[in-house]
């Protein structure tokens, strides 16, 4: 049992540090090894629905960056209870971030001792992580049972003891409707300011990067070599962050999450829901001239994150940035000759998190009415840059309703909860790393991830490679509470999960990248359960026959399509 004294907030030991251009600020010293500054403001937020505006200097000297900082309201989005168990004692009992609208937007950084105290001969590599939440909500400071989950104290040590040293810098940024809403009255309120239209979640982390551009070097870090990773809707803003000109970072890991899987909408798409916003607060209202972004300015916060649907949140395409979901589209972009090298990949039990979608709620756990079903099915194909007539998709092709067995669950899909949910897993999340592959301009690294989720308590994925385990494993910050006899096994995936990443950060190849053209469709890196992974060098190699049958019959199901369209590349 450890001695509450020692994770006590207040009596944990502070790191008090001067930055050369932010000044004095008060840190948490995590050891004699790591420290960890946390809550700093990277941008201000003008008024609902404007965009952020960067900070370049500190509110206060000094600067307290011991707390997690604010994170945007949103609804409850509980997160899966794989543990429980006493906080440990190198770790200080966190308060609780608080939700707030405009006091939303900061960033954490950890950072070994060393390269604060000692200045190393070349600057430290940088992490940047952005957390998913399907665009609806979460946090940098996610708690489960008073340990952060994306706290990278022990990636930063691990990453130390492999000689390969980083910077971890993580954001918050907007999501829901105050990150994510548009209509055409939006545009024009945007417009009206002269700031970029729509998308404020995006544009959010892109100001945490141009933050991290200015002053991560006075942390140590090499702001000319920066990684950035996200997982689920983290992975897809990642993918954003690509294809944003002026992008300030090498590399990009792309995690259970891309703009093809969960891809942008069209401004009509996104008026739909913004009208269900206003039509809920004008019910009151009998002018006809009203000023419907006012409206939704002057309401509460809790109203305004109340959900009106329960779809997941998409990025606006908005002509400048997003140009939209297919990879013909987005790889134009790439005309300046500089595109990120890729990591891409998912999980083999996405399922997971598509059959939550598919469900009535998750105490019954009953699929939804055949209604809704196929209402959530058509939303995920049709933001789906990888399926070019969602419309058509999968009723009309004969060869891949069989291969999943849906054909006779095609009008009664809650007939075949399961299935469906594997479909959808394999089109939103497994298949479009060999997509993005196949069309990228510049390196691509696929990977699947095999590694088992060591933690009972959540039995629904317990010893499967659920949707974002792969987060569990790079920040691994309950490794005391897994099994003794699963913790050989999970040391292992840990360690090849971390190698992978770290040596990705360092600019190494740690496989071989997708080769463009030809049938065989590889090589793809499997991350085993345990010690060791493996390359397959094809498809079959990787997944095997039957699972490789299915992804096929996708691929070429929508290239068919592309060349009736007269839009066909060489590549699948």
């Amino acid at each position: 049992m450890t001695s509450p004294a020692i994770n006590s907030f207040d009596s944990f030991p502070q790191y008090a540090f001067r930055h050369s251009k932010l000044g004095e600020i008060i840190g948490l010293a995590r050891g004699s090894d790591v420290v960890q500054f946390r809550g700093i403001p990277f941008a201000e937020i003008p008024a609902r629905f404007r965009q952020s505006r960067l900070l370049e200097s500190l509110p206060r000297q000094p600067f307290d960056a011991r707390k997690s900082g604010a994170y945007c309201p949103q609804p409850l989005l509980p997160f899966p209870p794989y543990w429980e168990g006493d906080v440990p004692a190198d770790c200080p009992k966190l308060p609780a971030a608080p939700q707030d609208e405009f006091d939303c937007l900061n960033l954490n950084i950890t950072v070994p001792r060393d390269a604060l105290e000692h200045s190393p001969l070349e600057r430290l590599p940088v992490l940047f992580f952005i957390h998913g939440g399907a665009f609806i909500g979460g946090s940098q400071s996610i708690q489960l049972t008073g340990r952060e989950i994306y706290d990278a104290t022990n990636l930063v040590r691990a990453a130390i003891a492999r000689k390969q040293p980083i910077v971890v810098v993580s954001c918050n940024y907007r999501v829901g409707p105050l990150g994510f809403l548009a209509s055409k009255e939006l545009v024009a309120f945007n417009q009206a300011h002269d700031e970029p239209v729509g998308n404020y979640g995006l544009h959010d982390q892109r100001q945490a990067l141009e933050w991290c551009d200015k002053f991560i070097a006075g942390f140590g870090g090499e702001p000319k070599n920066v990684t950035i990773q996200g997982t689920s809707a983290g992975g897809s803003s990642a993918h954003y962050q690509s294809i944003f000109p002026g992008r300030k970072f090498r590399r990009a890991i792309l995690a259970s999450g891309t703009l093809t899987g969960i891809g942008p909408m069209s401004l009509e798409y996104q008026q739909r829901s913004y009208d269900k916003y206003v039509s809920r607060c004008a019910e009151a209202s009998t002018a006809s001239d009203v000023d419907t972004v006012a409206l939704l300015q002057s309401i509460t916060v809790n109203d305004m994150v109340k959900p009106v649907s329960d779809s997941i949140w998409h990025p606006l395409i908005d002509g400048e940035w997003i140009p939209g979901a297919t990879m013909e589209k987005v790889c134009k972009v790439y005309s300046d000759g500089s595109a990120p090298d890729l990591m891409v990949g998912a999980c083999d039990f996405e399922a997971d998190l598509t059959q939550l979608l598919l469900m009535e709620d998750m105490i019954s756990k009953k699929p939804a009415s055949d209604a809704k079903m196929r209402e959530k099915i058509h939303d995920l194909t049709s933001s789906n840059g990888m399926i070019v007539a969602p419309e058509k998709f999968p009723d009309a092709y004969p060869t891949i309703t069989d291969l999943y067995d849906i054909t006779s669950s095609l009008e009664h899909p809650s007939s075949a909860m399961h299935r469906w949910a594997d479909i959808l897993a394999d089109i939103a999340f497994r298949i479009p790393g060999l997509h993005i592959a196949a069309h990228h301009p510049a390196d691509v690294l696929v990977y699947e991830i095999q590694c088992k989720n060591p933690y009972p308590l959540w039995n629904w994925s317990f010893g499967r490679a659920n949707h974002a385990v792969n987060d569990l494993f790079l920040f691994d910050v309950a490794p005391d509470l897994v099994s003794g006899d699963l913790q050989d096994a999970h040391a292992g995936n840990v360690a090849q999960i971390r190698a992978a990443w770290l040596d990705f950060c360092y600019g190494k190849l740690p496989w071989e990248p997708y080769r463009m053209g030809g049938d065989e469709l590889g090589p793809m890196h499997i991350f085993d359960h345990g010690t060791k992974g493996r390359d397959g060098q094809t498809l079959e190699q990787a997944i095997g026959e039957t699972l490789a049958r299915k992804w096929r019959a996708i691929l070429e199901a929508n290239q068919r399509l592309l060349e009736e369209d007269g839009l066909a590349t060489n590549n699948i």
